[in-house]
């Protein structure tokens, strides 16, 4: 619903930012004067301003994927290239018209304001691309007031919004995880969000892990959380149990067994 809202609104800063580029364009190449002349212009503009439009009806596979890393990298871009350009619009109202520099208004000026704007969205842009890659770990250090028998200290990492999918894949994982485990923590913690909306967004979804444990082992384990307190308090909390009604059912034999056994034995007469 949000997204038909702002449709209009994205439409229209395309349109004026296609504008502007194409005045910086006529700028330079005179041929482009004619609007006739815009159309291939025009049709990468609406390319990359919509390919995320594009990709939405797109079973899920390389292409739909291609559009959406696009998509979502226009949308990084087209931040940038807004705040320049209605920067570089703001000062030119204030010079030319506040201030009456009416030498402002030559093409030369319009060149290097162009190239100025330009130069800046592209440091920018590949800067943001390329710091977006760095995985940074952020030390604090948390004084708790409670006693943990010979425990003195407790290193705990914490991963949050991660955000796996079209833009952060299975390389930026894999980064991810060598820092993690440089830290030598004592748990880690991962909070939400994981996913970025959708599954199929994950790189490389059919991919198994090496580590997943499956078969009899796994059933055994999933017996143990089941029957446990501790596994039933863990599933409790993270709201994931998947068969509540056996683990009250397990509860009831557990209490029953822990019952009879405490009643055979104090019964016996040599109890000490």
């Amino acid at each position: 619903m949000l997204a038909f809202l702002l449709a209009p609104f994205y439409l229209l800063f395309n349109l004026y930012l296609f504008r502007r580029i194409m005045g910086w364009v006529r700028a330079w190449f005179p041929w482009f004067r004619k609007r006739k002349h815009w159309a291939v212009s025009a049709a990468l503009y609406a390319f990359f301003a919509l390919s995320f439009v594009l990709a939405f009806p797109l079973p899920a596979g390389r292409l739909k994927r291609a559009l959406m890393l696009i998509g979502n990298y226009w949308l990084g871009v087209l931040l940038y290239l807004l705040l320049a350009v209605l920067l570089a619009d703001g000062l030119r109202l204030l010079l030319v018209h506040g201030l009456k520099l009416r030498s402002l208004r030559s093409a030369r000026m319009h060149r290097i304001a162009g190239c100025l704007c330009a130069a800046a969205i592209l440091v920018t842009s590949v800067g943001g691309v390329i710091n977006a890659r760095v995985v940074r770990v952020t030390p604090y250090e948390i004084t708790v007031n409670k006693s943990a028998g010979s425990m003195e200290s407790m290193k705990v990492v914490l991963l949050a919004d991660l955000h796996l999918g079209y833009n952060v894949g299975l390389a930026q994982m894999e980064r991810m995880v060598a820092r993690v485990n440089e830290q030598g923590a004592d748990a880690v913690v991962i909070a939400g969000d994981i996913f970025d909306n959708a599954w199929e967004a994950v790189e490389e979804p059919e991919q198994k892990n090496p580590y997943y444990i499956s078969g009899v082992k796994r059933q055994v384990y999933e017996c143990l959380l089941d029957l446990t307190p501790g596994g039933q308090v863990i599933q409790i909390g993270e709201m994931g149990a998947k068969k509540p009604v056996m683990l009250a059912v397990y509860d009831g034999l557990i209490l029953l067994l822990v019952t009879g056994f405490g009643l055979v034995l104090f019964r016996r007469e040599d109890l000490k």
